[in-house]
């Protein structure tokens, strides 16, 4: 079992024990785990005998040490980290855990060499350019500064892995931070944290498109207080041309809809780029606010299903069935964290390909609705011939097929139907009888109105089967937070 004496700073987590003062959060263990199980299968799809890896802030060295240890093949790993002090922690760790190292030497125990380099992981990855297979960054706070130097240091084919912490930044506060950092504007809202995302992928892939390169994710998450993206860098200069398509702006409205605004344009059947020219209308057509421009947001694919599935198969059954007999679900032991990464990466393998996704209780917010039952209106949207996936983002928050106005007549032809006592209140607001509500939201409810006589929608909330297996799917979906050293804690 995990466990932490904290006067001692003795750690153990995956069979690794070490001593040190350096950055350690437990809470991080699942972010480990999981980084492990992708690299794994990462060596696997891509059939090496091993990898040269980069870890580039290794702090106690846990991270490197577990993957010496937990890593398949004959594998290089390269710790570094700019303070002194921390390197000789490295060092003192991996030979309390019989691994061989020393400073700017390279060490084979076994199957497995260990390099420790102290000096700035940009320097190291300028200066030993396509040498590593993979290249880990977990900074504190923003990925940014490293991102050009990393896409030097790795070889063709390979993975990056990157952390961003700066989730604040990321959703938009404040919003000069954003663009400063990433080169995007970003927006708080209910789906701030795909936003976040988008924005980590769409900088990377815009740095990497300077060079010639373009990338793949592989895996995109936003979870905890940190977004963990894994991507698969190739060069191409066509290809490369061809993702900056992939990033594109967007006008949105505090009423979550939004028009999707393309930097460029490609002409069919032929490598000519153009400048994409503005929409005829920039006011929002549901509640005739002014929408506001966002983005460059990346709008591919946040993931690769097939390289998923690979990852989620390697699994320990057991884990995956095992029940907690009581104990919340932290995610600090081993089952729970297995669990948690079956549950978390089944989740992002079934999401549907479509920006963003709605929260149901936001959505129910702005008509002042209380919050219907989520299986009751996926099951109305199947019935409109709208497909529905769950997201990995947010609970009790569903991507869809179809238009916004679909989600929020779902809400409202809810309690029409089923609960009309509630309804009455919302005519009231509709029909001018209450003037409670501000303009732009009775705009809203005039046109959903106007929108619902105009179409012809299926009005059934009964909850049928394919509903009911989104909603209630036996893996755990969102981990309790509220375990101890939950939090980015600080610097």
């Amino acid at each position: 079992m995990d466990k932490e004496t904290v006067s001692t700073r003795k750690i153990e987590e995956g069979g690794v024990i070490i001593e040190g003062g350096a950055f350690y959060n437990p809470a991080q263990k699942f972010n480990r785990t999981l980084t492990i199980k992708v690299i794994n299968n990462f060596i696997r799809t891509t059939s090496k005998e091993g990898v040269s890896l980069l870890e580039c802030m290794s702090a106690t060295g846990l991270r490197g040490i577990r993957y010496a240890k937990e890593l398949e093949g004959s594998n290089k790993i390269v710790m570094n980290d700019i303070s002194t002090a921390a390197c000789e922690s490295i060092i003192n760790n991996c030979a309390k855990n019989g691994i061989g190292a020393g400073i700017n030497q390279e060490i084979t125990t076994g199957s497995t060499t260990v390099e420790i380099r102290n000096e700035d992981c940009r320097s190291l990855m300028l200066n030993r350019k396509r040498e590593f297979d993979v290249i880990d960054i977990d900074p504190f706070g923003t990925c940014s500064p490293y991102i050009e130097t990393a896409l030097e240091g790795l070889k063709e084919g390979g993975l990056l892995c990157v952390t961003s912490t700066d989730t604040k930044v990321l959703c938009d506060k404040p919003p000069e931070s954003c663009y400063k950092y990433y080169g995007s504007v970003s927006m708080n809202n209910s789906y701030s944290h795909e936003i976040a995302v988008r924005i980590v992928l769409s900088y990377i892939s815009r740095v990497a498109a300077k060079s010639g390169k373009f990338i793949e994710p592989l895996v995109s998450l936003s979870m905890d207080f940190f977004i963990r993206v894994f991507i698969r860098v190739s060069s191409s200069k066509q290809q490369s041309n061809y993702s900056l398509l992939k990033n594109k702006n967007y006008f949105m409205c505090t009423c979550l809809n939004r028009e999707v605004l393309p930097i460029l344009k490609k002409e069919e059947n032929k490598d000519v780029f153009r400048h994409q020219k503005l929409p005829a209308s920039t006011v929002c057509r549901l509640c005739k606010r002014q929408f506001g421009m966002y983005g460059p947001f990346w709008d591919g694919p946040l993931h690769n299903k097939d390289f998923l599935a690979g990852v989620i198969d390697s699994i320990d059954e057991s884990d995956i069935q095992s029940k907690t007999g009581g104990v919340k679900e932290t995610a600090h032991t081993l089952p729970q964290i297995n669990r948690r990464i079956h549950g978390m990466l089944c989740m992002a393998r079934d999401e549907i390909d479509e920006m963003f996704y709605y929260s149901i209780p936001t959505i129910a917010s702005v008509l002042s609705f209380p919050v219907p039952p989520l299986p009751m209106i996926i099951s109305f949207l199947h019935r409109n011939n709208i497909t529905v996936s769950l997201t990995h983002c947010k609970p009790n928050a569903i991507k869809t097929s179809g238009e916004i106005e679909y989600v929020y007549l779902a809400v409202i032809l809810y309690y029409e139907r089923i609960k009309p006592e509630i309804y009455a209140v919302y005519n009231d607001r509709l029909t001018g009888k209450r003037q409670d509500i501000d303009k732009n939201t009775h705009n809203l409810m005039v046109y959903l109105d106007e929108y619902k006589r105009n179409k012809s929608i299926v009005i059934d909330f009964t909850v049928e089967s394919r509903s009911a297996e989104i909603t209630s799917r036996k893996y755990l979906k969102f981990q309790d937070k509220s375990g101890l050293g939950w939090g980015p804690m600080k610097k």
